[in-house]
């Protein structure tokens, strides 16, 4: 089984994805893991849109102490045989 996993530092996600768009952003990548540094959003940034991806789960870790700033996030198809 090969699973693709793709590791991006997109040195701020929401300016990404005003680039791209969410679901083009997703379509492009065509991973099976995609892992994101420097997202640089707090949780008052996180929107529901953003957290929950159709066919994927998503794991979010947002700097406390300073707002905008790092942050990480994994998301992971839901169909990877074996899970």
């Amino acid at each position: 089984m090969e699973v693709k996993l793709v590791c991006w530092n997109v040195n701020g996600l929401r300016a990404t994805l005003r680039t791209l768009g969410y679901e083009e952003f997703f379509r492009q990548l065509d991973a099976d893991i995609i892992c994101l540094q420097e997202t640089k959003l707090s949780l008052d940034d996180l929107t529901q849109e953003l957290a929950l991806v159709p066919g994927y789960d998503s794991y979010w870790s947002c700097s406390r102490n300073k707002k905008g700033y790092s942050g990480v996030a994994t998301f992971v198809k839901q169909s990877i045989p074996g899970r």
